[in-house]
């Protein structure tokens, strides 16, 4: 009796050790199992998410071969204020000054630049009117006085066009390329002149209204074919701009006697 008490205890006790190892080893197992492999995919999609962020900032920082955008054209105005016997105004291109009467020139523009004032007559070789020496830069919002206030150009003997350039230009232009601007734009305004002169010695006796002279549409003698230019709008004397990005503007005075 006693030993069958004995053996059943021993097989209870068997019996319910071996239910304990086999809950302890199970219940663990279910969280611990996916937890390492959520962490994994979280590591890489982190990993991804930083290296296509990293991207677009590279691409907005300007990389090898891209190329950068073309500055706005430089805007440069003329105001040219006249001294005669009337009193003092301001003329517009192709009004009519006499030998004796004086003259001053306002320029201005709309960022800083570097300008360049020739001056051509209708025989001459071009002047440079301004600067006097080196390179000038000019900031917006701040117009100059040539020459400075107290002085005046005065017109001489030398009848005939008078033809005033003004150069724009976002870095300094060498002398040699200034000269060879300013001679070429003289030349093409004297040959306007004498295309315009003939043609309107030609169109007398036409009637009115009938006849235009194919010259007058070019702007002020410096056309499309004369450097490559391109009109750039603006109020006053019409501005040109070429494909260095330098501005370049013609006024015109008429010297009479």
């Amino acid at each position: 009796m006693v030993q069958r008490c004995g053996i059943l205890f021993v097989a209870l006790l068997l019996l319910g050790c071996g239910g304990r190892q086999k809950t302890g080893t199970e219940v663990p197992e279910a969280p611990g199992g996916p937890e390492p492999r959520q962490a994994a995919q979280g590591g890489a999609g982190q990993e991804g998410t930083a290296q296509r962020a990293s991207e677009p900032g590279d691409a907005t920082q300007g990389g090898p071969g891209q190329t950068p955008a073309r500055a706005e054209p430089i805007h440069v105005s003329l105001q040219v204020e006249a001294l005669t016997k009337k009193g003092q105004h301001f003329i517009q291109s192709g009004e009519t000054l006499r030998s004796g009467d004086r003259m001053a020139l306002r320029v201005e523009v709309d960022r800083p630049a570097y300008v360049y004032i020739g001056q051509a007559d209708s025989a001459g070789e071009p002047t440079l009117l301004f600067p006097r020496s080196g390179d000038e830069r000019l900031q917006p919002g701040a117009p100059v006085r040539i020459p400075p206030p107290g002085q005046w150009f005065r017109l001489d003997k030398q009848t005939g066009e008078e033809n005033l350039f003004v150069y724009a230009s976002a870095q300094p232009i060498a002398p040699e390329a200034l000269r060879a601007r300013m001679q070429t734009d003289a030349e093409s305004a004297r040959a306007f002149s004498r295309t315009a002169a003939q043609d309107k010695g030609q169109g007398r006796g036409r009637k009115a209204g009938k006849g235009r002279s194919s010259s007058s549409d070019a702007p002020g003698g410096l056309t499309v074919g004369t450097r490559g230019l391109e009109l750039d709008s603006g109020a006053g004397p019409q501005v040109l701009v070429d494909d260095k990005g330098v501005s370049t503007l013609r006024f015109t005075v008429r010297h009479t006697p």
